[in-house]
């Protein structure tokens, strides 16, 4: 059915630019009517509508009508303009669609700051866009075809569909569905062209450099332009037209004489675009990868913005995103409010660790003088959190080695080995068992030195490129004050909160901290907490400043592609894998402590004072250490259980927003405050036993005081000394009320902010 375009009419939708603004050019000067339907028009699009238009004496003419494509009564209007001006439509290309912008992408839902799909909205612009907009389309075309078959002659309808119709992409879901989608609707109408002389077929292009492309950063910067070719807009207009014309088309674009491969055009035709042509097949089709056109090296910076974020995403790396959607001014006070209350927490726990024996503090101890009975539970919900995010590391770490051994070399690696997750994890599995194996937190303090420079590089990392500006041209709005909604504010809480969480090692530094003074720990909390305090904005401020409201997930993978780029993504996995030790420090503690744990038999008056000798040791008797093969029992059962985890499965997003949203707000603010608030009740027997140690002590510098005035030494210069320990005893009775009112607050504020994580974990999809 050969075919020419000449003196034909046709209808193109989203041809202000890109590929379907190329073929419209292509039908004008084949003779061909042209529709532009679209929006608006790009500069060289108005200037082929200009230049058709301008001269009454040409044969044919080209037309702007502008179109909402998504408006159903819009499209009507087009094929009603069509057939006004040109007496009958031929061709339809419902060519207009979108490559998952951050206004309608799965990885931002509804909600989110940077999405424009409404939350009660019931559809996706993308969905509307790339699918029901030529669904609808091609029912307006049929139709009209159908009415007015008295010309006899051939209609076309040629959909855009994409080498995504073919193959997965994590980065762009909702894109790939669409466009399989367009195979399965081209295929499914293949036999309009027998029956009604309505051909439905379709392209499939590569990476094709237009405005999709080159007016979004975010996606351009998955190509490499060393290792990828473009495919151009002209080269599949040349096909598309080929495909109405031509019985038959070569592999070679622009081919007419029949030099290479011929590919039999009928309905339900797809054609791959790349270099070269290739007929798409319905079954045990090879896939478009590896071919010149098709390829997208570093797909992975898209999708590290997703992926990464259920552990590091919670850190600093995702510090910007969260300032973007609360705003500025708001973003940093939260900061400084969540660094305030983990320290509380931080704080109550050293306060709690005061009642026990020194060397012996941890939950479980604490639990058992103060809720016995429920102690296996609090161990177990720490086991169980520390479990997971040691698991999530190595998941990261899969995830992330391939890219970066990729970003090293400049290309896929010769070694299929290098590229695969499974290796990665193994191979740095051999380097965390060791560093597992260490009884003590002091012992890995070198790995943790590792850890802080490679977290340091990340920062420097992120004002270097602020001080530098080079991101200037892809940086969003800036909001200072005004902030995203509720909803997105709210999904970013659990970000900063969570980022300030490092209770379950607290009870372990005490243990082996060489100074427990209080003056010494509440140093040690101070700094700790304002020092990731301060870094957690510098890197809000500048990081969000450099993109504006376009920040992702995890912002060095935002950066252009090169060497230092690259190091960042290896400081990462090193933060990472220096990271998992410290997880499994307090999970194997949580899980010896659930083995040890029997219940205590009740007794009527066993909580009454005088059951309780109030002159002897703190708290119970010390718990024996782990012996030997007990330490190792368990730490080898911890690193085998997470490698066949992290080994067969892929992503535990949805496991850790859960379990990070009760297990860290119970860790860093429920059970200090409740631990607290009942150790240092006054019906205590172990907080009597304490203040009872705290008035001899006192009774102690009272006595000395009188001994010194007996020895001629003047009264008046040691009354101030006798005066300050009166005041101190008074200041503690009112400083420790005042602390337990705060325990319980901040046991309230840990049950809000549960709950809020949950509900945004469970209906608006948390930013984690």
């Amino acid at each position: 059915m050969a075919f020419s375009v000449k003196g034909k009419s046709a209808v193109v939708t989203g041809a202000g630019s890109g590929i379907n603004l190329c073929f419209a050019k292509l039908l004008l000067e084949n003779g061909c009517n042209v529709l532009i339907a679209d929006l608006a028009l790009r500069p060289e699009a108005q200037e082929v509508v200009n230049y058709y238009s301008s001269q009454p004496s040409r044969p044919n003419r080209a037309v702007f009508q502008k179109t909402d494509v998504v408006d159903w009564e819009q499209l009507e209007r087009m094929f009603e303009v069509a057939v006004r001006e040109f007496g009958d439509v031929d061709i339809v290309c419902p060519g207009a669609g979108i490559y998952e912008p951050h206004w309608s992408n799965f990885w931002r839902p509804p909600g989110a700051p940077e999405s424009r799909d409404p939350r009660d909205g019931g559809r996706y612009a993308l969905l509307d866009i790339n699918l029901t907009h030529p669904i609808r389309t091609t029912q307006l075309a049929i139709s009209h075809f159908l009415r007015n078959r008295s010309s006899k002659r051939p209609k076309h309808i040629i959909h855009i569909s994409s080498i995504a119709g073919q193959s997965p992409a994590l980065a762009a879901p909702i894109y790939v569905a669409t466009k399989h989608a367009i195979n399965g609707l081209v295929r499914s109408l293949a036999k309009l062209d027998s029956k009604f002389g309505i051909r439905v077929t379709a392209v499939a292009p590569g990476v094709i450099k237009t405005p999709l492309w080159t007016d979004h950063p975010e996606k351009l910067k998955m190509v490499d332009d060393k290792a990828d070719e473009w495919v151009t807009p002209e080269e599949v207009a040349e096909v598309m037209l080929a495909l109405i014309q031509q019985d038959s088309v070569s592999e070679i674009i622009g081919d007419k004489s029949g030099q290479g491969t011929q590919f039999p055009v009928q309905g339900g035709t797809i054609l791959e675009v790349s270099k070269s042509v290739r007929a798409v097949s319905p079954f045990n089709d090879p896939g478009p990868a590896g071919r010149r056109g098709n390829t997208v090296s570093d797909m992975a910076k898209v999708e590290d913005e997703n992926r990464v974020s259920t552990v590091i995403g919670a850190g600093v790396l995702a510090m910007p995103l969260a300032i973007s959607r609360m705003g500025m001014a708001l973003g940093i006070c939260v900061i400084l409010w969540s660094g305030m209350t983990a320290g509380l927490g931080l704080y109550l726990q050293a306060r709690c660790a005061q009642y026990l024996d020194r060397g012996s503090s941890s939950f479980f101890a604490l639990s058992q003088l103060t809720y016995p009975n429920a102690a296996v539970v609090f161990d177990a919900a720490i086991a169980i959190k520390c479990f997971g995010v040691g698991v999530s590391y190595l998941i990261i770490i899969g995830d992330l080695m391939p890219d970066v051994v990729q970003g090293f070399v400049g290309t896929t690696p010769a070694y299929d080995f290098l590229v695969d997750r499974h290796f990665w994890v193994t191979a740095f599995m051999l380097i965390v068992i060791p560093l597992s194996y260490l009884r003590r937190l002091d012992s890995l303090k070198y790995t943790s030195i590792a850890a802080l420079v490679s977290m340091g590089y990340l920062v420097i990392l992120v004002v270097y490129h602020f001080v530098k500006g080079d991101t200037m041209d892809e940086r969003g709005p800036v909001r200072l004050i005004h902030w995203a909604g509720p909803v997105p504010a709210l999904s970013s809480l659990p970000v900063i909160v969570f980022a300030f969480t490092c209770h379950q090692n607290m009870f372990s530094i005490l243990n082996e901290i060489s100074n427990n003074s209080h003056f010494r720990v509440t140093g040690v909390v101070l700094a700790s907490i304002g020092s990731s305090a301060a870094t957690y904005i510098l890197v809000a401020i500048t990081g969000y400043l450099s993109f504006g409201d376009n920040v992702g997930g995890n912002i060095v993978s935002m950066y252009p592609p090169g060497v230092w780029a690259t190091v960042g993504r290896a400081a990462i996995v090193m933060l990472v894998m220096f990271s998992y030790p410290l997880q499994c420090h307090p999970c194997r503690a949580s899980i010896d402590a659930v083995l040890r744990w029997r219940p205590k038999p009740a007794a009527g008056n066993d909580n009454l004072p005088h059951h309780h000798p109030l002159l002897g040791p703190r708290g119970h008797r010390a718990p024996e250490p782990m012996s030997d093969l007990r330490f190792s029992l368990i730490t080898t059962t911890i690193l085998i259980l997470s490698y066949i985890v992290a080994m067969t499965v892929s992503s535990l997003e949805a496991v850790l927003a859960y379990v990070g949203s009760t297990g860290s707000t119970s860790i860093s603010f429920i059970l200090p405050g409740l631990f607290y608030y009942k150790i240092s009740s006054p019906d205590s027997p172990t907080h009597q036993r304490l203040m009872k140690e705290d008035d001899e002590a006192v009774d102690n510098i009272l006595s000395d005081d009188d001994n010194s005035d007996e020895n001629g030494i003047e009264g008046g210069q040691n009354l101030p000394l006798t005066d300050s320990a009166i005041l101190r005893l008074t200041n503690r009775h009112w400083r420790r009320g005042l602390l337990r009112k705060l325990s319980l607050a901040l046991v309230v504020y840990g049950i809000l902010v549960m709950i809020v994580c949950l509900i945004v974990n469970t209906f608006f999809v948390a930013s984690q």
